[in-house]
C-alpha cells in the first residue's frame, strides 16, 4: 500500500518525466526545423552553381550552414548566411555577427600574452 507521501512522489516523479520529455521534443523539434533549412539553403545553392557550371566552394558552403545552425539552435540568432542582398539592418547585423565570431575565435599571442598560461599544465 502506498502512503500520501509516497504517492505524491511518485506523482512528483510522473510529472516531472513528462515534463522533461516534452521540453526535449520541443527542442528536437526546433532543431530539426533549422536542420531542414540550412540544408534546404544549402542545397539550393549547390543547385544554382550547378545550373550555371560555377564552382562551388564547399568549405565555405558547409561553413556557412554550420555557422546558421549553431547559431540558430545555441544562441537563437538567425544569422541568414545565405542571404543575398537584403536591407542595410540584415547586412549590418550579419556583418556584426561575423566580426564578434572572428574576433572570439582570432587569439593574438603578443596582444594577448596571458592566454599561453591557459595551455600550460600544472
Amino acid at each position: 500500500m502506498f502512503t500520501s507521501a509516497k504517492l505524491r512522489v511518485c506523482m512528483y516523479v510522473q510529472a516531472r518525466s513528462s515534463y522533461i520529455q516534452s521540453l526535449v521534443n520541443a527542442f528536437y523539434q526546433i532543431t530539426a526545423k533549422t536542420m531542414r533549412r540550412a540544408t534546404s539553403n544549402l542545397v539550393e545553392l549547390f543547385r544554382g552553381h550547378a545550373s550555371s557550371g560555377e564552382y562551388v566552394m564547399v568549405l565555405d558552403a558547409c561553413g556557412k550552414m554550420s555557422m546558421d545552425v549553431i547559431a540558430a539552435t545555441s544562441l537563437g540568432i538567425d544569422v541568414g548566411s545565405f542571404c543575398k542582398g537584403g536591407d542595410d539592418a540584415e547586412q549590418a547585423k550579419r556583418g556584426e555577427f561575423l566580426k564578434h565570431v572572428k574576433d572570439a575565435f582570432t587569439i593574438d599571442i603578443y596582444k594577448d600574452p596571458w592566454i599561453l598560461l591557459r595551455f600550460i599544465s600544472g
